[in-house]
Order: C-alpha cells, then sequence, then structure tokens
C-alpha cells in the first residue's frame, strides 16, 4: 500500500492523528516482519514489513488502541470481503492479523507515489486529471457493481504504480450496500471531512453517488491545487460541504475545458439524484463530453420555461432571430467578425493598434457547439508584439487562451526581444476520429526562430510546441506518411545556421509531446530529432535540409508513398522520412539521419567545452555518417555548425582554419564566404575581413541574402574608420535601393556609424529612440545625454530598455556612463563589467554585438580611472583602442566623462 522501497523513507497521508508508540509495539507473528514505519493516522499505523510466507513486501495496518467486539466483527468482514475484490486498479488485501486485543491488515505494498504528492508543487495538466477520472471510474464501476462503496476516495488514497497507474487504496472504509446496520453504524460517518458527501456528513446511508461526490472533489483539486470547501475547523467545512455551491474549476483554471468544468460540477451536485446515477454511467458521460448538465438544471429550466411562455412567446423568438448560431468568422480593419448563419455579427474583437490576423470557426471543444479560435498580437508598454490565441463562445467568453512562441523561444533564445506574431492557424483531424485540434506556426518578427504546436482543447490538455526552428517555417500540412490513419504534420521552412537552406521536417502531432532540454546554441532543431523508437517525448521524426533557399518551396504530395515538392521550379522525390531520392539513404528510414544530427550535437558541444579538434570531429562524422554528409546540403550545415561552435567558444583562428577547409568542399556555397569574412574580423584579420565580406555583399540568387553582408560590412568600417570599404558599401546598396526592409535596417547601422564618430545631432540618432526593441536605440539616447537633454527622461527609457533582453547590455552601458556623471564609479563599474561580459558571449557569433564590445571596455576604464585603478584602466583602454580605432571610444583623450554637477 506504501510508496517508495525498501531503502527511502516515504510518507503516507492519512486524516489526522499523530505517530503512536503504542502501534509500534505491537508484535507482530513471525511471519511478518516489520522494517521502518510508511505512515501514521488517526486510527492506524501502516509499517513495511517482510512477509515470509509470500517472500514479499508488504504494507501492515496495524489499529492503534483496542478495538470493541463489534469493530473486530465489521473489520474481519471488510477483510473477508477485500480479499474477495480481484482488479488492476484496487490494492490488493492478503490477511487480518489478530494479537490480543490488537488488530492489523496485511495488503499489497505498492512502489510508487501517492496522487497527493504528484500534484502538491503544482495543478495537474488536465488531460492528466481526465486519465485519472477515467481510471477511478473504472475502479468504482467495478466496486459499484458489486454493490460496494468505498466511502473514502480523496488523492492520498491514490496511488501511482511503477508503471504510471492508479490504485486505489485504503479499502478498511467499504462494505457492501447490504450489510447489517447494527455492525456499521458505529462507522456511519468515517470518512476525510474534505472530501465527504454531504450525505455522509449527515450520517445518512450511503450510495455509489457518494463516491462520485468525492471523485469531484478530488478531481477539482488536481485542476485547481486546492479543495472547493476550505475552513478554519472540521465543522466550518462540514457546514459548506452541505449548504456552499461549489466553485467552478475554470474560475481558478481557465485553460480546463467547459465540458470538464461541467462534469466536476455535477459531481459535486448536493443532491446524489443530481450527480450521475452509477460510476459507469459517469465514465460514460467522460468519454462522450456528454449529458454533463445536471437534472438541477433542467428543473430550473424548465420552471423558467413556464415563466416565459406565460409572459409570451413572442420574446424568445425575437431574441433568436436577432442572434443565430455561430457560423463564420471575418477580419476587418484588424478585428475579428464573427456572424451567425444568416450573415448577421454577433460580436466583434480586436482593434487597429492590437489586430487580429487569424481567425476560424471549428468545434474545438467536443460539445456540438462551434467555437472561435483567434490569433492576434498583444502590444506590451515598451512596443513589443506579444502573439496571443484565444478561444471564444458565441456569445463571446473567452474559454482559453495562451501566448505561443515565447516561452520556449525566449527560453533558448534568450538574447532576443518579445516580439512575434501567428502566421498560420488551422484546425485539423489528425487521429482520423472527427475531433480537430488547432494547429499553428509563430514567428518572431524581428528574427530567425519559429514554432509549431498543437492545442487539443477536447482531450483537456495544454498547448505544447513541436518544433522549435531556428528558421522561419511558412507551411505546416497534414499527411499520413507511414499509412495508420493517423496524419503526421509536414514543417516547411529555413534553417538559418545551417546555411540559409530549405529545409522539411516531420512531426508527430501528439498534443502530449514536450519539448526537450535544449543543448546545442546554432540550432534546436537537432535536439529534437529523435527515430521513432527512441524516446517518446520528442515530436520530431525526421528534419532534412534540402540545400540553399531559392524561390520558395511548393508541396505537391505527402502520403505513405513519400513527399514530392518544387523547390525552385524544379521537382524534388523524398520518402516518408524526408530522404532525398538522391541520397544513399532514400527508403532507409528516418534512424541513420536521426542519429547523424544527435552524433552532430555531441561533436559541436564537444567543440564549444573542450579543446576537442574541429578537424578531428569532422573525421569522426566522416567515419560515422558518410551517407549523410555525401548529401551536398547537409556537408554544408555540418560545416557551418562546427564552426559556429568554435567561434561560441572564441577559437576564431580555428574558425578561421576549419571554414577555409569547408569553402574548398563548396566554393558556390554564400553562407561560409559570409561567417568567414566576420570570423576573420573578429580574429584581428580585418582587411582580409573586408575582401570576403565585400563577396559576400554582392547579389546572389540563392542562399542568405547579400543584406547580412551590407550590415557586416557597415559595423565594420565604422569601427575601423575605414573610409575606402563605407565608399564601397555605398556603391552595393544604391544598387537594392527598391528594397525598403533592407534601406530600413540599414539606416539603423548608419546611425550607429554616427554614434561611433560621435556625430550627436544626426537627425538619425533622433529618431532611434521612438523604439525600444532594438540596441541601436541606446545609441540614440546616449546621443541625447551627451546633448544635454533631460536626465530623468533619459534614465526612464534606458531603464525600460534594459528589461528587453536584447538591448539589455547596452542599456547597462548607458546607465553606468549615467552614474559616472553622479559620481557613482563604483556602481558604474559593476553595470559595465557585467555588460562586457554579456556583450564579449553574444559578439563571438554575432557582429552586432561585437560592434559594442570596445565601448564597454571604454566605460570600465572610464569606472576604473574614477577608482584610482589607472593600470587596470589602462588596459581596458588600450583594449578599446584595438577594437575600435575609428571611433570616440577607441580614443581617450575623446569623449571624457564631465566631473558630477548638481541636478
Amino acid at each position: 500500500m506504501s510508496s517508495g522501497t525498501p531503502g527511502q523513507e516515504q510518507t503516507l497521508t492519512f486524516a489526522g492523528g499523530t505517530e503512536s508508540s503504542a502501534a509500534a509495539s505491537f508484535t507482530l507473528p513471525e511471519r511478518w516482519r516489520p522494517a521502518r514505519l510508511l505512515g501514521t493516522g488517526g486510527q492506524a499505523e501502516v509499517w513495511l514489513a517482510f512477509d515470509a510466507e509470500l517472500a514479499e513486501w508488504v504494507a501492515v495496518k496495524v489499529f492503534k488502541g483496542e478495538l470493541g467486539e463489534v469493530q473486530r466483527e465489521r473489520l474481519r468482514r471488510e477483510v473477508k470481503l477485500g480479499r474477495s475484490l480481484s482488479h488492476p486498479g484496487l490494492v490488493r488485501v492478503f490477511e487480518l492479523i489478530e494479537g490480543g486485543d490488537r488488530l492489523a491488515v496485511a495488503m499489497e505494498w505498492v512502489r510508487g507515489d501517492t496522487l497527493a504528492r504528484r500534484a502538491a508543487g503544482a495543478p495537474l495538466p488536465a488531460g492528466e486529471v481526465i486519465a485519472v477520472a477515467e481510471r477511478l471510474l473504472e475502479i468504482l464501476a467495478f466496486l459499484h457493481d458489486r454493490q460496494i462503496i468505498h466511502r473514502d476516495v480523496k488523492p492520498s488514497n491514490l496511488l501511482i504504480d511503477e508503471e504510471g497507474q492508479i490504485r486505489l487504496a485504503d479499502l478498511g472504509l467499504i462494505r457492501p450496500l447490504t450489510e447489517d446496520a447494527d455492525i456499521t453504524r458505529t462507522a456511519m460517518t468515517v470518512g476525510t471531512p474534505g472530501y465527504m458527501s454531504p450525505e455522509q456528513v449527515r450520517g445518512e446511508e450511503l450510495t455509489p453517488a457518494s463516491d462520485l461526490y468525492s471523485l469531484g472533489i478530488t478531481l477539482f483539486q488536481l485542476l485547481t491545487g486546492k479543495v472547493p470547501f476550505e475552513g478554519r475547523s472540521v465543522f466550518e467545512v462540514a457546514e459548506r460541504q452541505l449548504r456552499a455551491a461549489p466553485p467552478s474549476p475554470r474560475a481558478s483554471r481557465p485553460d480546463c475545458p467547459a465540458w470538464l468544468d461541467r462534469f466536476v460540477l455535477r459531481l459535486l451536485e448536493k443532491r446524489p439524484g443530481d450527480r450521475f446515477a452509477s460510476a459507469a454511467a459517469a465514465r460514460e458521460a467522460l468519454l462522450r463530453r456528454r449529458l454533463l448538465i445536471s437534472p438541477r438544471f433542467w428543473r430550473r429550466a424548465g420552471a423558467a420555461a413556464v415563466l416565459v411562455l406565460a409572459g409570451g412567446v413572442a420574446t424568445v423568438a425575437l431574441h433568436s432571430a436577432r442572434r443565430g448560431q455561430l457560423s463564420s468568422v471575418t477580419i476587418a480593419g484588424g478585428e475579428a467578425v464573427a456572424l451567425d448563419q444568416r450573415g448577421r455579427e454577433l460580436w466583434r474583437a480586436g482593434s487597429p493598434s492590437e489586430p487580429t490576423t487569424n481567425a476560424l470557426v471549428e468545434d474545438l471543444v467536443g460539445e456540438g457547439d462551434r467555437e472561435v479560435a483567434v490569433a492576434g498580437l498583444r502590444i506590451g508598454e515598451d512596443g513589443e508584439t506579444v502573439p496571443r490565441i484565444a478561444v471564444c463562445d458565441r456569445e463571446r467568453r473567452e474559454l482559453a487562451a495562451f501566448e505561443p512562441l515565447m516561452d520556449t523561444l525566449r527560453g533558448l533564445y534568450s538574447d532576443l526581444a518579445p516580439s512575434g506574431a501567428v502566421r498560420t492557424l488551422e484546425a485539423h483531424d489528425l487521429d482520423g476520429d472527427g475531433r480537430p485540434a488547432l494547429v499553428w506556426t509563430a514567428v518572431h518578427l524581428e528574427w530567425f526562430p519559429s514554432e509549431v504546436g498543437i492545442w487539443d482543447l477536447r482531450g483537456g490538455r495544454r498547448p505544447a510546441e513541436l518544433l522549435s526552428n531556428s528558421g522561419h517555417i511558412h507551411r505546416c500540412v497534414p499527411a499520413d506518411l507511414d499509412g495508420d490513419g493517423r496524419r503526421e504534420l509536414l514543417a516547411l521552412g529555413l534553417n538559418n545556421p545551417m546555411g540559409y537552406q530549405t529545409v522539411v521536417a516531420t512531426l508527430r502531432a501528439a498534443p502530449h509531446a514536450e519539448i526537450p532540454t535544449f543543448l546545442l546554441g546554432s540550432s534546436p532543431d537537432l535536439i529534437h530529432v529523435m527515430s521513432p523508437t527512441s524516446a517518446p517525448e520528442s515530436a520530431v521524426t525526421s528534419y532534412t535540409v534540402l540545400g540553399e533557399a531559392t524561390g520558395g518551396t511548393e508541396l505537391l504530395r505527402a502520403d505513405a508513398s513519400g513527399i514530392l515538392l518544387r523547390v525552385d521550379r524544379r521537382p524534388l522525390r523524398l520518402d516518408a522520412f524526408g530522404n532525398p531520392a538522391s541520397s544513399a539513404l532514400f527508403g532507409k528510414g528516418p534512424g541513420p539521419r536521426a542519429a547523424f544530427w544527435r552524433d552532430m550535437a555531441g561533436r559541436c558541444l564537444d567543440l564549444e567545452s573542450s579543446a576537442t579538434g574541429a578537424h578531428q570531429a569532422w573525421n569522426r562524422l566522416e567515419l560515422m555518417h558518410g551517407d549523410v554528409l555525401a548529401e551536398p546540403a547537409s556537408r554544408l550545415a555540418a560545416g557551418l555548425l562546427l564552426a559556429r561552435s568554435l567561434a561560441r567558444a572564441g577559437r576564431h583562428d580555428e574558425a578561421v582554419t576549419f571554414l577555409r577547409a569547408a569553402q574548398e568542399r563548396d566554393p558556390e556555397a554564400g553562407d561560409i564566404v559570409l561567417r568567414l569574412g566576420e570570423q576573420l574580423f573578429l580574429a584581428g584579420r580585418r582587411d582580409e575581413a573586408f575582401a570576403f565580406l565585400e563577396r559576400s555583399a554582392l547579389p546572389r540568387t540563392s542562399g542568405r541574402e547579400f543584406f547580412d553582408a551590407h550590415v557586416a560590412l557597415a559595423l565594420g568600417a565604422a569601427l575601423e574608420g575605414n573610409r575606402r570599404v563605407e565608399r564601397r558599401l555605398n556603391d552595393l546598396v544604391s544598387t537594392v535601393s527598391g528594397r525598403l526592409d533592407s534601406i530600413a535596417y540599414f539606416d539603423d547601422v548608419r546611425a550607429f556609424a554616427s554614434f561611433a564618430r560621435g556625430r550627436w545631432s544626426d537627425p538619425l540618432l533622433e529618431t532611434t529612440t521612438r523604439g525600444s526593441l532594438r540596441p541601436i536605440a541606446i545609441a540614440g539616447l546616449w546621443a541625447a545625454l551627451e546633448r544635454r537633454e533631460d536626465l530623468e527622461r533619459i534614465e526612464d527609457r534606458v531603464t525600460r530598455a534594459r528589461r528587453n533582453p536584447e538591448s539589455a547590455p547596452q542599456a547597462a552601458l548607458l546607465l553606468a556612463r549615467i552614474e559616472l556623471r553622479r559620481g557613482r564609479a563604483p556602481l558604474a563599474r559593476g553595470l559595465a563589467e557585467e555588460a562586457l561580459a554579456t556583450l564579449e558571449r553574444r559578439g563571438r557569433t554575432s557582429l552586432e554585438s561585437f560592434a559594442w564590445v570596445p565601448l564597454a571596455h571604454r566605460v570600465v576604464a572610464d569606472a576604473l580611472a574614477e577608482l584610482g585603478d589607472s593600470r587596470a584602466a589602462d588596459t581596458h583602454m588600450r583594449e578599446a583602442r584595438r577594437l575600435a580605432p575609428g571611433c570616440w571610444f577607441g580614443k581617450p583623450d575623446v569623449g571624457a566623462v564631465p566631473r558630477p554637477t548638481n541636478r
């Protein structure tokens, strides 16, 4: 009956009572050898003992104090009854042990945990609660069919065995409904007060409906983390059980499905007749999601109908004419407009300032009515756009809502600002049972990450991310790829760190899939790639790179015979697991490619955490996965990922050497040229770097656009003060003057160049202060500080910008500059050194972060000089000069901090 193992101390939860030495002194017959105390309660203690006759561990429940003859006879009958019951969901009862005036019961010891402890930290997911309800109703139906009631259903009596199955324990209170009242009357009001039905509190004869009430209390607690009726005393709890209406679980658990809310509330009806007729009937209603409303509702509805008829039928007819059933939804001017069958407006939601982007109508809850799923944007106080998906009924009541993209991707990419949008929102029947689930793709608006997720409201499951991709996912299409009748999801998109390549991923659309722990910074996709026979928590069954992206990818067909794509107007055939027809892996399933990605992740981690050589890692990959590396796309991806890991470890010279070798293997790969130029610049070989970056900045027909190379050139030229590169860059930019998105972003880089030269009055620097999501806004605020604008306004803006993870280190530098002006050098030093550490880490793979590193050295140097540590200040100043010879912060005689003045 207990939980844990013989070598671990575990405690069962019983109602009331403290440990009794009297029970401990009870001597068991020699057959049972006690080991340790498992739990204690008001009536008994439970000990772990070894049964020599059965040769197994058992739980022995020793009753405290002497029992009268009536109690002893009742216990004998209960043990006899318990021994006659055989069900996999019940804890077995073995023997009644009598020793003088004391009694004990030997029963099965269940290794595992109690549901009370399982739910102690937080409420359980609704899907788990539904599974618990289904299992318990099956067990209770078994008991009720035999005219037996349990009388103490509660989380501490629900054990989770080693296989994860629920077991109902503590059969010491069970009794047949036909038992002699004289024997049982002394225990008529036995149970746990917080879980007793009203009739149990009153001491009345019990029926199976009493167990259903206790089940309702249990389910409420598992959903919300608390029981519905609480009080300062047992009497207050009992009074509320008798008279208080139960609260709705959805009031404190908005993601609880509406049908489950109604099911729990029906179990908690005060009158036994208003609950379900039996556990079997309740289980049928649970499985079908139907007949959930209490008869009490229909009694009141009938009475209300009589009143309505008395007042005239016209009112009802008029209301029905005004508001029909939900039929469709349209989006106009950023608003979602819900319409009935005749096209009349039911309600609208959203606004131009916080617009709705996607909407659909479907029976998502599974109660016969249709709901509206709406995807929109919530605008934060600092201008960030947070995506949000909500499900509403015909009355515009919000049944459930959540924010995709934010939790998972912000965990994986902690440096990014919160800015995203839902790209697609669809409803798909993936299991083939007529029960559609929401499927969405969401993208970060500023940078590359995206996610694919699923939300099964009918199953009561929370939204689950199936894929977190380091690149935008453009389409997500359902297809039965293995011929089993269930449809997988086929995700098509891009992967940035792997060379701006087209990718295709196949996803098992299990609504319960969870994201495994993130390990590899370069591309989270790798961690989710597993074969179907491996760990079940991953939704990704295959992930394939198909070559540098061109004009787009079109899906022509996807079924068990394979996948047919049109890439750059050319057909491309893959097997059902994404292996191209040109690959040696075609027809060999997902295993070899999944093993390659797992090994690839391990090699990258080795490079980041040890002195392992990149060529050694490459040779191992070729030895183990030659078939995969024979594919040009996979070879490009592997080379870029290994080089990125070298850079993340600060091994820039090695990264350069490795990228040169990769370029020899793939001379036309544009991303290799770009990354080689960046790593040359970070390694201090800047003339070479500019040559490769200029080559990468030329217009291209495939792969990453030249835009990233333009940014790298502009930042490098600003730091170096290289006029030739600036003139060349202006020529290159003029050739793409029609690309407004590129020009708008390039204005930010030009603003940084003005900031780096100390041109505080440049209009571009003034406009950058209007936004706060990008670090360039800090340059604008810094210019405002140098122009002697209002210090309090600047400090307020920069403090808010510091909450944005993307600009947090730059904001800390400006705050340090402000503190230096106030004469608070120790505080300034702490802020600047913290920012420097973050920027140096980010700057190993990003020139946009690296451009701020010399400024951080300069601010640290100024703070150290104020503190009198001239030697350390000179060290940081020399580093600022080396990294940014063309900038004001690389020149010690420029930009000195004014002495503090009274404000």
